[in-house]
């Protein structure tokens, strides 16, 4: 399917950007075709420039011919982290 290669594709240039830690993907196991996207980033510019970089323009200008509707994006800052649960 052409969504998933475009997120495989996305995600493999995504991870070697510096500026981003993880970048993760994940389809809703009661929701067919719904996905959730996860990045986690060092800097808001570091978001800025990833998605006006030319595989984050080219994802901008594709999804929509590939989508239903529209997802909700949600911008999380956390200055610190605590510790770290290791199951």
């Amino acid at each position: 399917d052409e969504f998933m290669r475009l997120m495989a594709e996305t995600a493999k240039k995504a991870r070697a950007e510096p500026g981003i830690l993880s970048y993760e993907f994940y389809e809703e196991n009661n929701v067919p075709n719904s996905f959730l996207v996860f990045i986690e980033l060092l800097t808001k510019e570091d978001l800025v420039e990833h998605l006006e970089s030319d595989y984050g323009q080219t994802f901008k200008a594709t999804v929509p011919q590939l989508i239903v509707r529209n997802g909700d994006t949600r911008i999380f800052s956390i200055s610190q982290l605590d510790f770290v649960l290791g199951f």
